[in-house]
């Protein structure tokens, strides 16, 4: 079975990531200099640039205004729930986790941002100024690994496992030793590594074999389907194909798309569904696989675990 469909972005496909060393020439045509080549027609990128064209503001920017917001709503949460004296007289302290993929320039737009964003700002009775740290997703998914596998007895001091984040936009994997049992403590053995092989480049596949069979088996171009159908043939892809399909499923939903005034099917045989994941899954299989082999040669055992957290997980 072929593992390149035909129903791929232009380009085919091509691991590229750009970051810029110097934020203050951060580009405007943004797209094409800082996301996957794969990811250029995807239509939530073409959104993002027109809002931020109409906007007049740079990625950073906006990406600092999503950060006021969710800091400030975070801050009225807490005072419901804790009332305004707790939270005008304790310091804070953000954790921002990032791609395991991204590297320093990327970083570092998002510290601009969170400047921007007015969440270090002074604190009200001269309590200290807010601090932040960054950490990658696969580590405060290990992190969150840790309640399950605490006082287990499946793990003991020396044993090691994977923790793979499988997530929207990236992949990103990072690998733990068992250094003590009481307390339970672990330490990276193996540096998180990711890449851009998530849900999001996934869903984009579906779309363009969606496209593909409109225009041959029904001469109408995807510009022409509402926003609304749109959207209910990507909650469809979402919950009734991605989330359950495995090698052993024999029957994909169809799904409806409008049409002058009445509806026409697109239907899917699971040969079709099989080969847009085998797009995706041989590396995450193979970022996967690294951080085995990379435990195996500093360890001298394999990995007792791998643990697969995140949604796109399941189809593994």
């Amino acid at each position: 079975m072929s593992t390149q469909p035909a129903y791929l972005p232009s380009g085919g496909i091509e691991e590229r990531n750009v970051y810029l060393s110097d934020i203050e020439n951060f580009p405007k045509d943004w797209d094409e200099a800082d996301v996957q080549p794969t990811m250029h027609d995807l239509d939530r990128i073409r959104q993002a640039k027109s809002i931020i064209q109409r906007e007049e503001k740079t990625p950073v920017e906006v990406i600092a205004d999503n950060l006021e917001g969710l800091f400030n709503n975070s801050i009225q949460e807490m005072r419901k729930e804790r009332g305004g004296n707790v939270v005008d007289d304790h310091p804070f302290h953000l954790v921002i986790t990032v791609p395991a993929v991204w590297k320093e320039g990327a970083i570092r737009r998002m510290k601009k941002a969170l400047d921007l964003s007015g969440a270090l700002g002074p604190r009200p009775n001269r309590i200290p100024g807010t601090t932040y740290k960054f950490l990658t997703e696969p580590e405060v998914a290990g992190m969150a690994s840790f309640q399950s596998l605490a006082g287990s007895d499946t793990l003991v001091p020396g044993d090691s496992f994977v923790v793979a984040d499988l997530g929207g936009g990236t992949t990103d994997s990072i690998s733990y030793m068992v250094n003590s049992y009481e307390p339970f403590q672990l330490r990276e053995v193996v540096e998180g590594n990711g890449a851009l092989w998530g849900a999001t480049f996934l869903g984009h596949c579906f779309r363009e074999l969606v496209k593909q069979k409109l225009l041959d088996k029904h001469g109408m171009a995807w510009e022409d389907v509402s926003q609304g159908n749109k959207w209910c043939i990507d909650s469809i892809w979402e919950y009734n194909i991605k989330r359950v399909f495995s090698n052993s499923t024999t029957e994909i939903p169809s799904v409806d798309v409008m049409k002058g005034g009445g509806m026409v099917e697109i239907g899917f045989m699971p040969g079709e569904i099989r080969d847009l994941f085998n797009v995706v899954m041989p590396r995450i299989k193979a970022l996967i696989k690294s951080q085995v082999i990379e435990v195996l040669k500093k360890t001298m055992k394999l990995p007792r675990y791998i643990l697969l957290i995140g949604g796109l997980g399941q189809n593994l």
